[in-house]
Formats: C-alpha cells, structure tokens, sequence
C-alpha cells in the first residue's frame, strides 16, 4: 500500500521516497518524525481494517437469506391463496391474533408471524431493512447467535403485540428486525475497540 511504500522507502528508512520532490526537500527533522508517526499510525489502521475484513469475510450471511426466502415465499403462498390483506388468509398462514393465540393457546404464531406481512410494501420495506442490518451482524456474530437473536426479538414483538396491540391482527418481521437492529448498537458500543 502507499503507507508501506511511504515507509519503506530506499533512501536509508527516509519517510520520504514516495513524497513528491518538493514536499520531501521542504520537510525538516520534527516533520519527518511527526509524518512517520503518521503513516504508522495509518498502516497500522490499514492492517487491522484488512484482518477485520478477513475474518467476517470467512461467515456467509445464510441465516439472513434463509429468513428472507421464507418471508417472499410465504407472501407469494398467501397471495396465491387469496391475497394477504384478506383477514382469513393472515389468519390461516400463521398471523398474529390474540383471542387466538393466547385465548386457543396456538401460541406459534408468536413465530409465525415474524415471516408474513400485509401488503406488498410492508414485505418491501422489511426486507430492505432486513438486507441492511442483517448480513453485516451475522458475520460479525455468526449464524447461529443471529438466529437467535432473530428468534428471540421476533417473539418479543409478538408478545407485545398480543399484550399491547389492542387485539388487533398483526404481523411482520418488524420486531425482530428492530431486535437486529438494537444488537447491532449494542455490540458496537461494547466491542468498539474490535472494530477498526
């Protein structure tokens, strides 16, 4: 890179070799030392940003896109079959409804609902921010972990919904979304200084 070129330069370890002529005739000893501290300081940035790339560049995000396919896959069923603003239809594909869910103890829709969506732009919109947060979290914490935190976001959501919602059909993956999304603030915060 030009910060190791810059470094390694053939003129006796000179900082300048790489500097236009000018510039290195002009640089007096406090200069080279503060611009040599400079470019280490950028090489060293370089290297952990490249080790960092390296390491989550080995997960592929297939959580993410497996959740992503069932959702498009669902809304395709569910439209085929009557459309999926039709009340029934939610119903019978997995939504969200307290008197059922809680009141007949069918309580996986509290997960099943994190995988329909009512109307074209509501599934847009969620995939979208699902693309955005998604494949970036899952390869810093891997598979695994993201499906739970996945799972257990999506659930929360539900829960709330049956508690909070005002008994009203509901569904989406908006929780679990939002869920990834808090995630990803908090293991930011907690392992800033992992993250170059």
């Amino acid at each position: 890179s030009f910060f190791q070129a810059a470094l390694h330069c053939p003129n006796s370890g000179e900082v300048h070799g790489r500097l236009p002529k000018p510039v290195a005739e002009n640089l007096n000893p406090e200069s080279k030392g503060n611009l040599k501290e400079l470019l280490l300081t950028m090489l060293e940035h370089e290297m952990e940003m490249r080790t960092f790339m390296e390491k989550v560049g080995r997960i592929t995000p297939w959580g993410t896109y497996a959740v992503m396919a069932l959702c498009v896959a669902t809304f395709a069923w569910a439209t085929a079959a009557g459309g999926t603003e039709n009340t029934f239809v939610l119903l019978r594909f997995g939504a969200n409804y307290p008197p059922l869910t809680q009141g007949a103890s069918q309580w996986w829709r509290l997960l099943g609902a994190t995988f329909m969506h009512i109307g074209f732009v509501h599934l847009l919109v969620n995939m979208y921010s699902l693309n955005v947060v998604g494949p970036a979290l899952e390869t810093f914490i891997g598979n695994l972990r993201y499906l739970a935190i996945y799972t257990l976001a999506g659930l929360s959501g539900s829960l709330s919904s049956v508690y909070f919602g005002g008994g009203h059909v509901s569904a989406g993956a908006s929780g679990a979304i939002f869920g990834l999304f808090g995630a990803s603030v908090a293991l930011g915060m907690r392992h800033r200084d992992k993250i170059p």
